[in-house]
């Protein structure tokens, strides 16, 4: 499984047994892909802009402009090593960067992203999965993050075409699928197994990410209950929405920086401003050292305190950071007045945003049953900081409830979201139904036909769109539609309501 975010592009492989539970795991942790993230070349705010070396320009309208039809990089080492020189971080001597918004390079550079992935995956697969002329099922599943695939190529189906192209899945392959979802997409299990929860049918529950600069809010609806037979439940994804708020790192950095105004006792002066000269003092506090205060206390945070380090220092161990680049004045914390002084205030600005929406008629508000909030923090990968982050969100939603009369149970999922998705001796992989039943969407009435029952890779034809399924033991159903909500049973034609 390959995923795919602004941060990092990882991906694991697995051998599944006959039910699908998984067999062997042959890189447990997730193998990061030897370039670098996709964060590394593009801007998203209002508009989408790409930065990359100039020479990415002229390359693009030779090779990846065309039809994607008569594209094909297998046989030409030049292109492969030009997509690794463009790639990579290092500049030669006098080489430029250049920015576009123009979305047929924005496009164009996802494509050449894929090949390089293709070409990466291949070099790093354990002999005994690499399947090419053998008659094994291989399922691929691609998770990208939703920000970054609506701001870039737009639709599941463009990544899709592109991927087809880049020849990581072949085409038309009865042996090999491929399956794209949006980062939560499939999590409910995950969720369930972490909190040990079971929802009620028909119930309906809020998932949202905390990301650095974004919040996403993502409404399903549960659309199968558990069985004996079938502990997992599915769900549905019934309305999504990005919501924007101010740069994480800026907020910490801007409430650090309250606190040092109002009290100094964290400062270690220097020499030249251990006066009594109030106006030297007065000087540590100018727009220049807050601007330079700013990027190294920013730079401490995301390299020390939100990064899962393997020799971090406990809660109350002392860091020691410059105040500006023009003194030896230090600012001396700990992680504890880190999350006191800088996360407190930030998290419950946040947790305003992801409570208010269940309120928010432009947003959530209409639902008046929704029953759980669930809340994964993306922007930390530090696994110790879970708890503090679950005690913020948690009492500011105890006073959100208790004031507004709202009984909607938030809860801070107690794993990394990186952690939740990895893949467990003897468990499905969340992906697996995609594969084996197909995936359960939104089914629009007024496109809503009758669709009968098809022997493994019979093909149906509705209108103008040709749906492919694929099984081993039964049919793959696909439910593409959109608009009007139908409750749609794993692998059942729903009952159409009126």
């Amino acid at each position: 499984m390959t995923h795919i975010s602004l941060g990092s592009t990882l991906f694991t492989y697995s051998l599944l047994d006959e039910d699908g539970s998984i067999q062997q795991i042959f890189n447990n942790d997730g193998q990061v892909v030897n370039l670098p993230p996709l964060g590394h070349f593009y801007t998203l705010s209002n508009t989408t802009t790409l930065n990359v070396k100039e020479r990415f320009i002229p390359f693009a309208e030779k090779y990846f402009l065309g039809d994607l039809d008569d594209f094909n990089v297998d046989d030409n080492v030049f292109m492969k090593d030009e997509i690794k020189a463009i790639l990579t971080k290092h500049l030669s001597t006098g080489e430029l960067l250049v920015s576009t918004n123009n979305p047929k390079y924005i496009k164009a550079f996802i494509l050449m992203y894929m090949v390089y992935i293709k070409e990466d995956i291949s070099h790093k697969l354990p002999d005994q999965l690499i399947f090419d002329h053998m008659d094994t099922k291989i399922g691929y599943a691609v998770s990208i993050e939703s920000m970054l695939l609506n701001n870039t190529i737009g639709t599941k189906d463009n990544l899709l075409d592109l991927i087809y192209a880049s020849g990581l899945v072949l085409k038309d392959n009865d042996y090999k699928k491929l399956r794209i979802t949006t980062q939560g997409e499939r999590i409910l299990p995950a969720i369930q197994k972490s909190l040990k929860l079971e929802l009620p049918l028909k119930s309906y529950f809020l998932l949202c990410q905390l990301h650095e600069d974004y919040v996403q809010l993502s409404l399903h609806q549960v659309v199968t209950a558990s069985t004996s037979e079938e502990k997992e439940q599915e769900s549905i994804i019934v309305q999504d929405e990005i919501v924007a708020i101010p740069n994480i790192y800026d907020s910490l950095c801007e409430s650090m920086w309250y606190n040092l105004v109002q009290n100094s006792s964290l400062i270690e002066l220097c020499e030249m401003h251990n006066t009594s000269d109030k106006s030297k003092i007065l000087d540590l506090f100018s727009s220049k050292t807050k601007k330079e205060f700013f990027i190294i206390l920013g730079v401490h945070i995301s390299d020390n305190v939100l990064q899962n380090n393997p020799g971090a220092q406990s809660k109350s161990d002392t860091y020691v950071v410059k105040l500006n680049n023009s003194c030896n004045c230090k600012v001396h914390f700990t992680t504890a007045d880190i999350i006191d002084i800088s996360c407190t205030p930030v998290l419950q600005d946040i947790a305003c945003t992801l409570y208010g929406s269940l309120l928010n008629k432009e947003l959530f508000g209409n639902y008046m049953n929704i029953d759980y909030l669930f809340s994964f923090i993306r922007f930390s990968s530090n696994p110790q900081l879970q708890y503090a982050f679950s005690r913020i969100l948690e009492e500011e939603a105890d006073d959100f409830n208790l004031e507004l009369g709202i009984d909607t149970c938030c809860l801070l999922v107690p794993e990394l979201f990186s952690q939740l998705i990895q893949p467990v001796i003897a468990q499905r992989p969340l992906c697996y139904k995609d594969f084996k039943i197909g995936a359960l969407q939104q089914v629009s009435i007024s496109k809503f036909e009758t669709m009968n029952y098809l022997e493994d890779n019979e093909t149906l034809n509705r209108g103008d769109n040709i749906y492919q399924h694929f099984s081993d033991t039964c049919l793959y159903l696909e439910y593409a539609f959109k608009n009007q909500d139908v409750d749609v049973p794993s692998a059942q034609i729903p009952e159409m309501k009126t």
